[in-house]
């Protein structure tokens, strides 16, 4: 029996790194006192998640197959990296409060691995904005 469950783990999936899984926690405290599913508030509410809960919940999400919490999580950053130039332009929220420019470099990424092209063409946009920054990545 013990060797039938072996079999049916995958050993070769790299462990989630500590931050990520710290990111998740951290969501999920802020999340106890409301349904998980609903939206992020605007950034007006209580809570307006940084870069690393968003980057964390979304790739453990995604790795995972917790639809909900990638959903919840593309759509806030949906809000401030769209593809509608003329509703991003009024507004003087370039990114998310709580992000710092470098992010934009990680929201790519982001963008990526989800397959949502939609938003690459602002976050690229913003990562134009970087200058001499952007030849040091984003770890």
């Amino acid at each position: 029996m013990y060797a039938t469950r072996l079999k049916t783990c995958d050993a070769s999936s790299p462990r989630s790194s500590p931050e990520n899984r710290y990111g998740v926690y951290l969501s999920s405290i802020h999340s106890a006192s409301r349904r998980a599913h609903q939206p992020y508030p605007n950034s007006t509410g209580p809570h307006e998640p940084t870069f690393n809960e968003v980057s964390a919940c979304i790739r453990l999400g995604h790795k995972y197959q917790v639809d909900f919490m990638v959903q919840r999580n593309m759509d806030f950053l949906r809000k401030y990296y769209t593809d509608d130039f003329d509703a991003r332009y009024p507004s003087n929220l370039v990114r998310p409060p709580s992000f710092q420019a470098l992010h934009s470099i990680g929201v790519v990424n982001l963008a990526r691995l989800t397959g949502e092209l939609r938003m690459l063409p602002t976050a690229l946009m913003d990562c134009c904005t970087l200058g001499t920054e952007i030849v040091d990545g984003f770890a």
